[in-house]
This record gives structure tokens, sequence and C-alpha cells, in this order.
């Protein structure tokens, strides 16, 4: 089997990369080494600390707007069965019929991974964040997006954002031929949010994202683990609510000595300075921002 693993940025090894390169690489090396299949890539931004150790057969750097252009002789050359689908991007439909319009012309199957709880539409911008952003000339057009909606009310924000939703969704169950969630749980909320007929419903279904590691921590490693609570995660306060573990933290530290232990978070993104801004201004003690590091060191330690 031919397969091709379509995401955002081009996959690579390294232990810093994100959750969806992670996975990706896991899947592709598992592809190519347990199964025997052949493996390529197709992507839009190179990645210039890529390394040697996915053994794809072929890669392809996409224009956007010229998917079809791209991928088409790619397609046909390869004898590509298959295109898994990581990443949802931009305005998504004119992709999608790009995407699409190449894969019936050698009769290949779309899958698309869905990386997202289906709900997650519903997680406003936080305005604070939004806020900082704008004055420090952080990506200050989607700030200023972004802030005007964090400014709706609570019901309008939810009805534009299921309606959204559903078109989206709706897209997806046109133009591929499964949809994999990353749990059984999502299936339902999923239905609900596109409105999906019952004859459609079989092209739902969930896989749950694999360890991404293959280290592991042995008995008479636990006596050197120290006190320290772990966050792990993309400085991106929308989906991850950082802010939320922070503010536990103080509660934490003024209602318990906690002067033997440390909140230690690790990882980099585009509210990293709102973050820490607001320790300060929750007056944390015992934390620290390390920035973007390999998590394993700190797993082995937490």
């Amino acid at each position: 089997m031919n397969i091709l693993l379509f995401s955002h940025v081009e996959v690579s090894a390294i232990p810093t990369a994100g959750g969806i390169q992670r996975v990706t690489q896991l899947l592709a090396n598992a592809f190519i080494n347990e199964c025997g299949y052949n493996c390529y890539h197709a992507f839009y931004y190179a990645n210039s600390k890529d390394d040697a150790k996915i053994n794809f057969k072929d890669k392809i750097q996409l224009s956007w707007g010229k998917e079809y252009k791209d991928l088409s002789d790619f397609l046909l050359k390869n004898k590509i069965d298959l295109i898994l689908f990581q990443n949802i991007l931009g305005d998504g439909e004119a992709l999608l019929q790009q995407l699409r319009r190449a894969a019936d012309d050698v009769n290949a199957k779309i899958i698309l991974c869905l990386h997202v709880a289906p709900d997650s539409c519903l997680a406003k911008p936080n305005a604070s964040a939004e806020f900082y952003r704008l004055v420090g000339g952080i990506l200050p057009k989607k700030s200023i997006t972004k802030l005007t909606t964090a400014l709706f009310p609570r019901l309008l924000f939810n009805k534009l954002a299921k309606w959204q939703t559903k078109k989206t969704f709706s897209q997806y169950n046109r133009y591929f031929d499964k949809i994999v969630l990353l749990s059984e749980s999502f299936i339902d909320t999923y239905c609900e949010f596109s409105d999906i007929s019952a004859e459609m419903k079989n092209k739902i279904t969930a896989i749950p994202n694999p360890l991404t590691f293959s280290e592991y921590i042995n008995p008479q490693e636990f006596d050197k683990k120290q006190k320290e609570v772990l966050i792990l995660s993309r400085m991106s306060e929308r989906q991850k609510r950082v802010s939320d573990a922070l503010k536990i933290w103080q509660q934490v530290q003024n209602k318990t000595d906690i002067s033997d232990w440390k909140l230690v978070i690790v990882g980099g993104g585009e509210d990293t300075e709102w973050l820490k801004n607001k320790a300060k201004k929750l007056k944390l003690t015992n934390y620290s921002f390390e920035g973007v590091q390999n998590p394993l060191a700190y797993y082995k330690r937490a």
C-alpha cells in the first residue's frame, strides 16, 4: 500500500515537535517498519530541523491554492492508495475540493484525523490574553478578530460557533471517506454538531492517540522523582487554558506550605509572555517557565 501523510508542517523526529507532528512521525515509522507500506509526505512549511529518521519514499511541498496542480502528478507517479489528512488549514473547502479532485483521479481514499474535541469550538478566546498580544504587537490582525469575538455574549458566541462548526463538519462529511476522532465519546458530539445523516454516520470512527515515547521509567527511578508539578503544553490560552492551572497553583500555595514543591511549565507559544505576566500578578511562588525543551527529562523527574 502507498500512503500519503498530509500535514501542515513537514514532519520530523525531533522531540520538541508538536503533538500532530509526533503522532504523524510515529504512524509513518509504524507503517514503514511494521507493515511494509510505502509512505510519502505532503506539507506546506518545511522544517529546518528535519532529520533522516523517517524513511519517506518521496516528499512534496505544496503551494497554497495550487494543491490540485501540485498533487495530481505526485499521486499518479507514486500510485497513492490512501491519503491520511492530519489537520485542516485555512478556509477549508477550497483546499478540500482540490484534494478530493486529485484523489479521485487516482481512485485514492482520504481519511481525516480530527485532533481536537468536536465541541472545542465553544472555547471562547480570552479577552485579556488577546488584548495583551494586541498591545504588544504579537499577531495584531488575529488578536483584533479574537478580541472582538471574546467580547461577544456567551449565548451569541455559542450560536455563531455552532453554526460555523456545522458548516465545517458538513464539508468534512462530503469530502472525506472516513473521519477518525480521538475518542469514542466524541462520536455523538461530532454527529450533533455536524447534523450528519444516518447513512453517513458509518464514516465516523475513533482511534485514541498513541504514546509517542518508547522509554519507560523502571521502579528504581521513582525514588529519584522530585517534588514537581509539570505542565507540558503549547502556550495558547484559548486551547490550553494554562491560566487556570496558575490560578489553582495560587490557591494551593495560599492554603498549604508548598515551599518544597515547584510548578514547572514547559512549552512555548503566542501567549507565553501574557502567562508570565499573569503569574506575577497572581504573586505565585516556586514556579518556572522553561520554554520549549525536550520533555523526556521533565517527565522522568516530575
